[in-house]
């Protein structure tokens, strides 16, 4: 901080008067930070996450400097600050996850801040995610129709089967079919 003093005589008609001004220049400026992007979004469980963030101070000459700022991320779900999910990006202003990190049908509140180590001085932003429920992928292996004679056992192989929630194959039980005769209604319909 850099204080000024100016004393200064102004006179009116003969009447004379000293005024004294005094003000203090603050050598720091609040960072600006932005998270990039919508400050909402939707995102699967087997997606990846990726934040960004434009992240500044102000500098003599009124240049923007993106030296001696930084960062900090923290993530909360239901009000809570929820540990052990740390970005995984070398870039302090990048916050990054890779998939299954974060829990199908749950709102986080992902925030940076941003401290400028020069005057102490620190500003956040914040961008809600919804982690939405992904499908389970139904695959049944061979072509697609079939022709069986009555008494023929027919098997349908689903065990390439996934959830995208999981993101690995689904334990399904092999179905045997066994095709006896068609029903008296079926017969009708011939």
């Amino acid at each position: 901080h850099t204080a000024y003093r100016r004393q200064r005589q102004m006179c009116i008609r003969d009447r004379c008067n000293t005024v004294l001004h005094a003000w203090t220049v603050l050598d720091t400026t609040v960072p600006s930070v932005t998270m990039m992007g919508s400050p909402a979004r939707d995102i699967y469980r087997y997606n990846t996450l990726q934040l960004e963030t434009d992240a500044s101070v102000k500098a003599c000459g009124g240049q923007r400097s993106k030296g001696n700022l930084q960062y900090t991320w923290s993530v909360k779900r239901n009000n809570l600050v929820v540990k052990g999910i740390p970005s995984e990006s070398n870039n302090p202003g990048v916050y990054k996850l890779s998939s299954f990190k974060l829990n199908t049908g749950s709102v986080y509140y992902i925030t940076v801040t941003v401290l400028d180590q020069n005057s102490g001085i620190s500003a956040s932003s914040t961008t809600r995610v919804n982690v939405m429920a992904g499908n389970l992928i139904a695959s049944i292996a061979g072509v697609g129709t079939r022709t069986v004679d009555v008494g023929q056992v027919l098997s349908l192989d689903a065990s390439k089967s996934y959830d995208q929630d999981l993101g690995q194959t689904v334990t399904l039980p092999t179905t045997c079919l066994l095709y006896t005769s068609p029903s008296p209604r079926d017969r009708q319909k011939s």
